[in-house]
């Protein structure tokens, strides 16, 4: 079987354009909730940027104050609970969900009344001690019984029906009917299992806004506010899904429909938009250079998406276990050895790239400060595997494979770095672009701009992958070299925002000369 080639969608068309995402933002803001943004500059000098995404940038911002190059995992993900949008919408949901249960607690006290007054049950009058099996001459009366009972059946039902349609049936809940699961039982069952409550860190001692309280808002700690607590147990809970989805408890009350929907639906919808901040925290940490930062949050996508603890040893080994019994192989990208070749001409504005690239010719040096292409030779070791498992399961299902696997998505990121190995050359960094940047906290900004040249992005992509079949190919990515001459190390480092332990770097050394009169007038021309 021929093997298919791997299309790299590559983004980055030059070595700044990782770091101008914000340049096509929108200018205008959004309203978030009710609230209307400013548009302009604020009395400090700093600017509105519109949304990021589901969030406004404003939110972005404060979520990067709260970050640094050596941030952790944790830092990442209660930075986002804590953001303003997060929390109003959180808020709004425990508002609603109150309310819910307010009306649930009157039904019930209502139904219960009802029940009171009426103490003869239907099916009092047709038990086995009664008048229905006096004998055989009475079975018209038992057919008479038998309608009756349907007739009555028939009439919940309609009664139910309509309920659902004018928006009068309120859903099962924790704590109001019987054996249901919710909130508190994921809380207590991960208190069992020694992760509730979480370890927060300096959030601990921090306080957040609630409701008013004589027209004053309320300072609440993290855990005792409704709406933060909420998002807290939603987000632990998905980091130990495991835990929760396999428990004998769960499984038997989803059977049992018992499950509270306010709380288990409101999770799933939670995880969906937090899966998505963290995408746009990921894009945004681009123009902020700093390797290790984009790296924890590459692999907090990862853990969240998959529904581990990023931090505990023990998730690596139980998420190759789940793919090795599920796909009978570990999801890995092989890359072979770097090399480079020549730039082809940017397209001019309004052009569209040509869909069938000329083969360039390959560079044994680099010409410093001028544009050059890496080119990674890539094999999808679990291709095959994967469609297999994947055909297998639509076959058994009745689906159509085209259907079901046309939303396949697989991420993977680029990372290039470099350092000089040549003695005296300095290993020169590129300002940060200062459009996000110069929105943050002064002693942030230092931080991101106090990272060593050695843990700078240089650029970064993503290759997608929607094919579950594609196999094998080439990645292409168009860097700028080295302004300085000398012998270089060019470092490649790749990471899956989907899969665990799919780690890997590939490095080269190469020579980057200096650049001839003609290559400067090149060089300025792309810039």
């Amino acid at each position: 079987m021929s093997a298919l080639i791997i299309v790299g969608v590559i983004l980055a068309l030059c070595a700044a354009a990782a770091f101008v995402y914000f340049s096509s933002a929108p200018s205008k803001l959004s309203a978030s909730s009710d609230k209307k943004k400013k548009s302009s500059s604020d009395g400090d000098g700093k600017t509105s940027q519109g949304n990021i995404g589901p969030v406004p940038m404003e939110d972005f911002v404060t979520l990067f104050n709260q970050l640094s190059p050596d941030s952790s995992h944790f830092d990442v993900l209660w930075s986002i609970l804590t953001m303003n949008d997060v929390l109003e919408k959180a808020a709004m949901e425990v508002d609603k969900i109150s309310e819910m249960r307010e009306k649930k607690a009157k039904q019930l006290e209502e139904e219960k009344a009802k029940k009171g007054k009426n103490e003869v049950d239907f099916d009092d009058l047709v038990n086995d001690d009664g008048w229905g099996d006096e004998g055989d001459d009475d079975a018209d009366g038992d057919d008479a019984v038998k309608k009756a009972k349907e007739e009555e059946k028939r009439k919940q039902a309609d009664l139910a029906s309509l309920r659902k349609a004018t928006g009068k049936t309120l859903p099962k809940m924790e704590g109001l009917d019987e054996g249901v699961l919710g909130q508190g039982w994921v809380e207590k069952t991960m208190e069992k299992a020694g992760v509730w409550p979480p370890k927060l860190g300096a959030m601990e001692n921090r306080t957040f806004d609630y409701k008013p309280v004589n027209g004053k808002a309320q300072k609440l700690k993290p855990l005792e506010h409704p709406a933060l607590r909420r998002c807290l147990c939603m987000t632990m809970g998905r980091l130990h899904s495991n835990l929760l989805n396999t428990h004998e408890e769960l499984i038997k009350a989803g059977m049992n429909k018992a499950v509270d929907e306010t709380y288990f639906k409101g999770s799933m919808e939670f995880r969906q938009r937090i899966a998505l901040i963290l995408d746009a925290t990921l894009r945004i940490a681009l123009t902020m250079q700093s390797y290790p930062l984009f790296c924890t949050l590459v692999e907090t996508l990862a853990a969240f998406k998959i529904g581990c603890d990023p931090t505990d040893k023990k998730s690596l080994p139980w998420f190759n276990g789940t793919m090795a019994r599920q796909y009978n192989t570990l999801p890995r990208l092989d890359i072979g050895s770097l090399s480079f070749e020549e730039a082809p001409p940017l397209p001019k504005q309004g052009e569209n790239p040509p869909l069938k690239p000329q083969q360039q010719p390959k560079l044994t040096e680099l010409v410093a400060g001028k544009s050059a292409v890496i080119v990674l030779p890539v094999d999808r070791k679990h291709a095959e595997s994967f469609t297999k498992v994947k055909l297998a399961q639509c076959q058994k299902q009745g689906i159509p494979p085209q259907i079901a696997l046309q939303g396949y998505r697989e991420a993977w990121w680029f990372l290039v770095r470099w350092e000089p190995t040549s003695a005296g050359v300095e290993n020169v960094v590129e300002d940060i672009p200062r459009k996000f940047l110069d929105n943050l906290d002064a002693p942030v900004i230092e931080s991101f701009e106090n990272t060593a040249a050695n843990l700078r992005v240089r650029t970064a992509f993503p290759m997608m992958v929607q094919n579950i079949a594609q196999k094998s190919g080439a990645v292409k990515v168009r860097i700028m070299a080295p302004t300085i001459p000398g012998i270089y190390k060019i470092k490649v480092s790749v990471k899956s925002s989907d899969f665990l332990g799919a780690d890997q770097e590939e490095e080269v050394e190469i020579k980057v000369k200096e650049a001839e009169e003609g290559d400067n007038d090149e060089t300025k021309k792309e810039k």
